[in-house]
């Protein structure tokens, strides 16, 4: 009788080694297994550590629980995700055990509109080297969810939300969560701590809904950008000092900001691009400077003129970048209208405007010292009494005349080595017209028409009929002194090695040395 007792306790101690999982009084060997057998509805208790290799799918709505906290359901092989989540699942009171295996992809992955709770549940042990640990794109709850002795491969974080209102944090747990695209996670009681990474970053949206901001870190964000509670959400704000004003010291986070507080004739520094999206209203003189010639002002709008600026008030643009990011745009470019418009080493670049890239109107002033105009299309419109001022080298469209009062003035001395075009339009003009105030080299000229040359009266440059003759109709002065300048328009005081200007009086040629 004894031996018989001895060998079904025996028995019994066998099948219940083998009876590791449990769906109601049903035994079963594996979790694989049990899951299969497990209908909608069931609780698949785990009564000691298992473990899979291979991807474990689940289709009917279940729990799975450990007898108690310890049990462990432990990675041998992570080919795939391993637990893929197609109905609404909950795990409660287990570890997952990662066996330090190196894995790519996901241990949970929670299926779009399906639904994944994790209650009292711990990772350890995962070595994860591509994918994420949990990838949410459906419903997911992390609830007093904890990540021990893992370790994650740069980028990697433990925790995906591929999805926008997916995830919903409680409870208490410290981990990563990467965010994709623009979207926003939940917290609900959450006491723990979350560092949040984003893929994207727009002032002004909610990362977090519901959050606290005690609860909640970015990770790796770039300067400026922070969480603030807003309305019972986490917001991110940016506050990185993008402009300064050089005039009273201040900086600001908006250009928008900086222009508001800024007094007449105050000089506003952008220290890293901004965009306009819409029309710039100027109400007050001002100088626009970039902290370096690589700051762009960038349009992001359409048909309409960049800058409207009222009357008398002076606007001058230095050491930037003007890109008309090839908007589409059926009014002038850059007008200048109501007051005058300086530029001193200013790059204008991707006009498609289908008028002209600069017009200025009568009785007004535009000042160009080294400007150059990259990959645009229109002219340089002076209506009649509208004035151009040059200096140094500006390598710009055509120039085109309106008017017999229209006049480029040279307000200091001209290193260009491509001409200025001159061109005519709407009107006949005549003999003797002053056409450069200021410089007898018309060299640095051509006019478009074969009626017209340029020629000088001693101080300026007049308008002459028929062609030039000679060498573009210049008279050598034998007895001015000679100078020399690159390429780029840069005098040079001894040159050699190279190909150069060589200027003397009203004539210029190309010398090698």
């Amino acid at each position: 009788m004894k031996k018989l007792y001895s060998l079904a306790l025996g028995l019994l101690t066998v099948l219940g080694a083998q009876a590791q999982v449990t769906v109601g009084s049903t035994n079963y060997a594996t979790l694989a297994e049990a899951v299969a057998a497990a209908g909608a509805g069931s609780t698949i208790t785990i009564n000691s550590d298992v473990t899979i290799n291979d991807r474990i799918a689940f289709a009917n709505d279940v729990t799975v629980e450990g007898a108690n906290p310890d049990i462990k359901i432990i990675a041998e092989k992570v080919p795939k995700a391993m637990l893929l989540i197609n109905a609404t699942v909950t795990f409660k009171n287990l570890t997952y055990d990662g066996n330090n295996v190196a894995a790519n992809a996901a241990a949970f992955e929670c299926s779009s509109n399906k639904r994944l709770t994790l209650e009292n549940f711990k990772f350890e042990n995962v070595n994860q080297t591509g994918n994420r640990t949990v990838t949410v794109k459906g419903y997911t709850t992390l609830n007093n969810v904890s990540f021990e002795n893992c370790t994650y491969a740069e980028n990697i974080y433990p925790v995906l939300v591929g999805a926008n209102d997916r995830l919903t944090v409680t409870g208490t747990g410290e981990y990563n969560v990467y965010i994709e695209n623009t979207y926003r996670m939940n917290a609900s009681d959450f006491t723990g701590k979350v560092n949040v990474f984003l893929q994207n970053y727009n002032a002004g949206r909610i990362v977090v809904a519901g959050g606290d901001i005690a609860n909640f870190t970015l990770g790796n964000a770039p300067e400026g950008y922070s969480l603030v509670n807003n309305n019972g959400n986490l917001v991110l704000d940016l506050a990185k000092n993008i402009v300064s004003n050089e005039t009273t010291g201040a900086s600001y986070t908006s250009f928008e900001a900086a222009y508001l507080e800024a007094a007449d004739n105050d000089v506003l520094v952008l220290l890293e691009d901004i965009t306009l999206n819409a029309r710039q209203n100027i109400e007050k003189p001002l100088t626009l400077k970039g902290a370096n010639s690589e700051v762009k002002i960038i349009r992001n709008f359409t048909n309409n003129i960049l800058f409207n600026q009222m009357s008398g008030k002076h606007l001058t643009l230095e050491n930037l970048v003007i890109d008309a990011n090839n908007k589409a745009n059926s009014k002038n470019e850059i007008e200048v209208g109501n007051a005058n418009l300086t530029l001193n080493n200013v790059t204008i670049a991707n006009s498609v405007t289908t008028q002209n890239l600069f017009y200025v109107k009568s009785g007004r002033n535009l000042y160009m010292t080294n400007v150059l105009v990259e990959n645009c299309t229109g002219l340089v419109c002076l209506a009649n009494n509208g004035r151009l001022h040059i200096s140094q080298n500006n390598v710009i469209p055509a120039v085109q005349f309106v008017g017999a009062q229209s006049i480029i003035y040279a307000d200091d001395e001209l290193t260009n080595t491509t001409p200025y075009n001159i061109e005519f339009s709407g009107y006949t003009p005549s003999a003797g017209q002053i056409i450069v105030n200021g410089s007898t080299d018309a060299s640095k000229f051509n006019i478009a028409s074969t009626d017209w040359h340029l020629e000088s009266d001693g101080t300026n440059l007049v308008l002459a009929e028929g062609e030039t003759t000679g060498i573009d109709g210049i008279v050598a002065d034998e007895n001015a002194p000679v100078e020399y300048y690159n390429l780029q328009g840069i005098r040079v005081e001894n040159p050699e090695n190279g190909i150069f200007i060589r200027r003397q009086g009203s004539k210029t040629t190309k010398v090698a040395f």
